[in-house]
């Protein structure tokens, strides 16, 4: 038996070889595929990606494998042409064994009912009918009968419907013979093809291998091999850049560089030599006109003739000259420009903004062109601020920050400072912060001018972590206030109560502020911000659930103008108050939202905060996409908090899925003394590294965590055990630990606050925590109703770790059946979660009772198919083989066929593990 290459490629090798460097994985599953035949076991392998990933090499590299274990093999390119054609592939499979001259109808090929298939192999027949598809399925087996026999179809995609419904009919009854089945389908999926070949992929018995784009570090290693030196690391970077990782974009860009040192500057220079080409040898007017195509950008016949001063008849003849607009390339517009002396450049320019402006041309497109020159003229000036606030609107505040920093110094005032900072505060906070610094200076003998840009400052403040610097600048300009200026006082309010809620500090104040406040009555900027901050004061305070969310529902109802925390506060109080429907689609929206308007930095804590939403609601996969995502954000920014925000997100999702040690390094990079200050984000630090250390088995790390994060919310005055829940993790450490006088003093601390946020999920996470410090019959009572309650609760983890906790309690009580079934409902909960951290204990748990290792019972019945899902429910009741088939009006070998594979689907060899293992599918517990 030889093996597949391992995709590790020698200096100098060619393309044939490097077409298989990265795809080692893909290698090693090809190869034991091919190896399981020759045990007589079927197998199918679909490979899917995009074009160029480089498919049709794996599919060479298992053809020369099948070759040498002189393992018979039938191929075939699937072609669009033939889409529409049933079973043309098919076809053209068995080509090389019909065309021989030497089958005939009484050949063994067609011994039984394998005679159903000749209308479709030699008359061109399309049904799809059960009789066509089980005479080509017994043909098939008897090809089969000298041996094993691989089938390979490449470009998947363009395959007929005939011929995938046989090739799912085979694979569905053929698990007990030597076949091998290989596929390639270019993504994305097409009709028909798709929704077929996504079933045939949901079979147990076919594996889907998706190769995907090649690391920098495998993109070095080619470059290493087919270029004259190896690459540095910044160029392999590069290179990936541009090709995305696709093997076959690769090797067309090495080809045009292979002699050269700089991938750009090869692509710049064909650029500019077709560019100088076009105009070598051309009249004056059509190197003129290239000139003025090169400074606009643009082809427009007005604007060039004004430019080039030329004829519009002769612009047109130089533009079919020219190829139109081909020299909108910036390779090629500079390559056109360097011709061009300097001071003649710098009059075109300025030129062409006037040409543009009197045109009516769009101003971020005259904003563009001014970049480019002096700017001269005081309408230029306001402009550039008209384009910023432009830009700020259309989510580009890097554009907008260029625009107001060529606005000259003389011509700067205070509405233009503040215009930078705010599109500065989502570049860079810090030097916006700077900025606006000088402003507030500039106006403390003007109150109502000082007010708003104390509020700017204030907010931006809190992007740089540094919320304690702005209360003080808030109450001053809350002092300075005149007493009509109901307006600005409101909005100074609401801005106090929102930054202060933020350190740790300040939070305190601003909570008897909020106390001392009555509700808002209107819909203002002002009054939607109060209500939003005091919805997130009441939950730290420790106020009624109804409360709460009744101002956080009132902050919904304000106008369109609203953004940032007047629309994420409602979001966190509503998710924490379970109404987690309406939470996500708020931060759904928040997220369009900021999108749409480039706030990179409430977007990435929107994504933070739908993501513990999603961790919350057991969606695992969604939390680790959107906690991968910002931190794919914060890596690019200057900020100080929102790094630590994602990086806790991300750790939390490591804890539920196994990955506790990537946890704990994750955080170890977090900055904690800047984060010590802040009100959520400590205690929230400190509570998954605890989780992170518990996952580990570290108990006793774990408690001094949890220990510190209770002092620290206590010193904020956070009253609310649901809003950052240590003590139920306390709890369980400290039973765990044997220490159930600290856990009963835990309980008794948090326990008199439940009544005030009565969920579901606090309600039961209440339950859980007596229910595990209890013992005996008490314990089990208790753990029931948290089970119970939780059943109602959008919490599949915690309903896991109590269903975990109860099976332990029965076990106790000497229960070994409810405690299997608890412990198998743990699991289930776990892995339709995708948690890994329930599981383990949970399956020694039930190993204890007498039970057998436990892959899931759900999450495997659900690849069930119906039929098979039916026949294991009547097998799992005690009905025999026969009377099913009897029943179902099926043949005797389907029922035994539907029950091998749903034995091998749920893991077990059996009847007796099918009761045991198959639970609430079959409708029975064991």
């Amino acid at each position: 038996m030889t093996t597949l290459s391992n995709g590790v490629v020698p200096r100098g090798a060619g393309r044939d070889t490097t077409a298989l460097v990265g795809r080692r994985v893909e290698l090693d599953r090809l190869s034991a595929g091919i190896a399981g035949i020759r045990s007589g076991r079927a197998k199918a392998v679909l490979l899917r990606g995009p074009a160029g990933i480089g498919l049709s090499s794996l599919i060479a590299a298992a053809r020369r494998e099948l070759s040498v274990d002189d393992i018979p093999t039938l191929a075939v390119n699937c072609d669009p042409a033939d889409t529409q054609l049933g079973y043309s592939a098919l076809r053209r499979l068995f080509a090389p064994l019909l065309l021989r001259g030497t089958v005939e109808l009484d050949s063994p090929l067609f011994n039984d009912c394998a005679r159903r298939a000749v209308p479709v192999l030699f008359e061109g027949a399309e049904s799809v009918s059960y009789p066509i598809l089980d005479g080509l399925h017994r043909f098939t087996r008897n090809v089969m009968a000298g041996g094993p026999l691989a089938l390979v179809l490449d470009d998947a995609q363009w395959c007929d419907v005939g011929s995938l419904r046989w090739l799912d009919f085979l694979l569905r009854r053929a698990t007990d013979v030597p076949l091998f089945v290989l596929l390639a389908q270019r993504t994305p999926a097409v009709e028909p093809s798709g929704p077929l070949l996504a079933e045939l992929a949901a079979d147990g018995n076919c594996e889907v291998l998706e190769p995907g784009p090649l690391s920098e570090e495998e993109v070095g290693d080619i470059m290493a091999a087919v270029l004259p030196k190896p690459p540095t690391r910044n160029r392999s970077r590069h290179f990936t850049e541009i090709c995305g990782g696709n093997p076959l974009l690769l090797d067309r860009l090495l080809t045009g560089v292979r002699l050269d040192t700089d991938v750009d500057r090869v692509s710049a220079d064909v650029a500019a030599a077709s560019a100088l080409g076009r105009l070598a040898g051309q009249p004056e007017h059509v190197r003129r006109v290239a000139v003025a195509m090169a400074v606009l950008g643009s082809a427009q016949i007005e604007l060039l003739t004004a430019l080039a001063e030329v004829p519009a008849t002769l612009v047109a003849s130089a533009m079919t000259v020219l190829g139109g607009a081909e020299l909108d390339g910036p390779a090629a517009r500079a390559a056109v420009l360097d011709e061009i002396p300097a001071v003649e450049l710098a009059r075109l320019r300025a030129r062409a903004v006037w040409l543009l402006n009197d045109a009516g041309s769009p101003i971020l497109q005259v904003a563009e062109h001014l970049l480019r020159t002096e700017v001269a003229e005081p309408w230029q000036s306001a402009l550039l601020r008209q384009a910023a606030v432009k830009a700020l609107s259309h989510g580009t505040p890097e554009a907008a920050v260029r625009y107001l920093n060529r606005v000259p110094a003389e011509l700067v005032d205070l509405p233009t400072v503040c215009e930078l900072a705010r599109a500065l505060a989502f570049v860079d906070p810090h030097e916006a912060l700077s900025r606006l610094r000088g402003a507030l200076v500039e106006t403390r003998f003007d109150p109502l001018g000082h007010a708003p840009i104390a509020m700017q400052f204030a907010l931006t403040a809190v992007v740089t972590h540094q919320a304690r610097e702005a209360i003080p600048v808030l109450v001053d300009a809350l002092s300075r206030l005149p007493d009509t200026a109901d307006r600005p006082r409101g909005l100074l309010r609401s801005t106090l109560l929102i930054v202060g809620a933020q350190d740790r500090s300040t939070v305190r104040m601003v909570i008897e502020l909020a106390r001392s406040m009555s509700e808002p009555g209107g819909d203002s900027v002002s009054d939607i911000q109060t209500l939003a901050g005091m919805a997130v004061l009441a939950v730290l305070d420790g106020q009624h659930l109804d409360t709460a969310v009744s101002l956080a529902r009132r902050a919904l109802r304000g106008p369109e103008g609203c953004h940032g925390a007047a629309r994420l506060a409602p979001a966190l109080v509503l998710q924490l108050a379970d109404e987690v429907d309406d939470a996500r689609a708020l931060f759904d929206l928040q997220l369009e939202d900021t999108r749409h308007r480039g706030d990179v930095w409430t977007h990435c804590v929107t994504l933070v905060a739908r993501s513990f939403a999603s961790q919350g609601a057991g969606r695992l996969t969604e939390a680790s996409a959107d906690a991968g995502n910002a931190m794919e954000i914060v890596r690019r920014t200057p900020w100080g908090k929102a790094p630590a925000l994602a990086a806790m997100a991300q750790a939390a999702v490591m804890v539920e899925t196994g990955q506790a040690d990537r946890a704990d390094s994750l955080l170890d990079g977090v900055d904690r003394d800047r984060l010590a200050d802040s009100v959520w984000e400590w205690s929230t630090f400190l509570l998954v590294r605890a989780r992170a250390r518990l996952a580990r088995d570290d108990r006793t790390g774990a408690l001094r965590l949890l220990r510190a994060c209770e002092r620290s919310l206590s010193e904020v005055g956070n009253r609310n055990p649901a809003s950052v829940p240590w003590w139920s993790d306390a709890v369980e450490a400290l039973v765990d630990e044997g220490d159930l006088a600290a856990a009963d003093g835990v309980i008794e601390r948090v326990g008199e606050q439940f009544h005030r946020w009565p969920t579901a999920r606090l309600i039961g996470m209440g339950l859980l925590a007596r229910g595990t410090v209890a013992s005996g019959l008490t314990a089990v009572e208790l753990l029931t109703g948290a089970v119970d309650v939780l059943g109602t609760a959008p919490a599949p983890l915690v309903l896991a770790r109590a269903e975990y906790r109860l099976g332990l309690a029965l076990l106790r009580t000497g229960d070994t059946k409810g405690t299997r079934q608890h412990a198998r409902h743990a699991i289930d909960l776990a892995n339709r979660s995708g948690s890994r951290r329930i599981v383990a204990p949970a399956q020694r748990l039930l190993v204890a009772a007498g039970g057998r290792a436990y892959r899931s019972s759900r999450a495997a019945a659900d690849t069930l198919t119906g039929s098979e899902r039916r026949i294991a429910a009547m097998a799992a009741g005690g009905v025999s083989n026969r009377r099913i088939a009897e029943e179902l009006f099926v043949s005797l070998r389907t029922v035994e066929i539907h029950l091998t594979n749903t034995y091998r689907k749920l893991g077990v060899t059996g009847r007796p593990e099918l009761v045991e293992g198959l639970g609430a599918v079959a409708g029975e517990s064991p």
